[in-house]
């Protein structure tokens, strides 16, 4: 648990100007090349190589800079190939499990493997924001939720944007595979919806499902009432 350059980074923690070249990181739970879980600042950081969680229980919490982010990101750079492989998921190009705080400014280039919540910049954004931010590398799931920026999107994502190939089944999309969250301000793009009526678990058509488009391409779910 908590594996990286450093293990853990703590709330008075700073990683700055920093390159860590062809990384080979592997660890069962919380995995990054940074650091496992950060509670500190990370900012014009720069990785290369492969990271990988064999998985601790369901879960594997894999990131190409950190596995558990709680805190701020920026202006940071993952080429790291990243691999998780247990169902529960959270591996992301740069974070796994983004739980709070901000990506920012940065991006991902590396290709991302799991089997649910896999993102090409961040696995599942829980309640924090990524920004202006973007992701280049395949993203690749057996399961469902994969997205070629966020694979479960809870929080907010604005101007930001992917460009790699996603392979999925379920709930997967060109850029977020399923989203709760608010998606503003794509960059140089247009969100399209359209609204398709699901049943409840009672018979009544009050629950929708808006299905996401983003340039002709789905990019998951985000369900709710009418």
């Amino acid at each position: 648990m908590d594996v990286g350059f450093f293990g853990n980074l703590t709330a008075t923690g700073v990683v700055r100007n920093v390159r860590l070249m062809d990384v080979n990181i592997i660890g069962n739970r919380n995995v990054g090349s940074v650091t496992g879980t950060s509670f500190g600042q990370i900012s014009n950081v720069f990785a290369s190589g492969s990271a990988e969680a064999l998985g601790e229980g369901t879960y594997d919490y894999a990131g190409g800079l950190v596995g558990v982010n709680n805190a701020s990101i920026t202006q940071s750079i993952s080429a790291v190939n990243v691999r998780g492989t247990k169902s529960a998921g959270y591996v992301g190009g740069i974070a796994g499990y983004k739980m709070r705080g901000t990506v920012s400014q940065s991006y991902a280039t590396g290709q991302v493997d799991g089997l649910s919540r896999v993102g090409g910049l961040v696995g599942y954004n829980s309640i924090g924001t990524v920004s202006n931010s973007y992701s280049t590398g395949s993203v690749t799931t057996t399961v469902n939720r994969a997205g070629g920026l966020v694979g479960q999107n809870a929080g907010q994502v604005t101007n930001s944007y992917s460009t790699g190939l996603v392979t999925g089944s379920t709930q997967s999309g060109g850029l977020i595979g399923i989203n709760s969250g608010t998606v503003t301000k794509l960059k140089n793009k247009t969100v399209y919806y359209l609204l398709e009526s699901i049943s409840n678990n009672k018979g009544v058509s009050r629950a929708i499902r808006k299905r996401l488009f983003y340039k002709g391409t789905e990019i998951g779910f985000q369900d709710g009432l009418v």
